[in-house]
């Protein structure tokens, strides 16, 4: 069965997270595997005693996908 792609709910770039078939976080844009390893290890692996900077270089991976009606709710935005 082939994906559809709905505005609001279906972004085109999402994260999705767990095992929850329906949870779709919208994106400003694709998100690389590193930046999301790099995200998962800042969030979760640094502590104000032992800060951690384990970001990589955002490489562009494109225009934004958002659309104007995704925007209008939370989303996470890349730089």
């Amino acid at each position: 069965m082939a994906t559809l792609v709905r505005d609001v709910v279906h972004p085109v770039s999402h994260v999705a997270f767990g095992q929850h078939q329906h949870c779709r976080v919208r994106a400003v844009r694709a998100v690389t595997p590193s930046e999301f390893l790099s995200f998962i290890l800042a969030s979760f692996y640094s502590t104000p005693e032992h800060p951690q900077t384990w970001f990589v270089s955002s490489m562009s991976v494109g225009a934004a996908t958002i659309t104007v009606a995704e925007a209008a709710h939370a989303h996470i935005a890349l730089p």
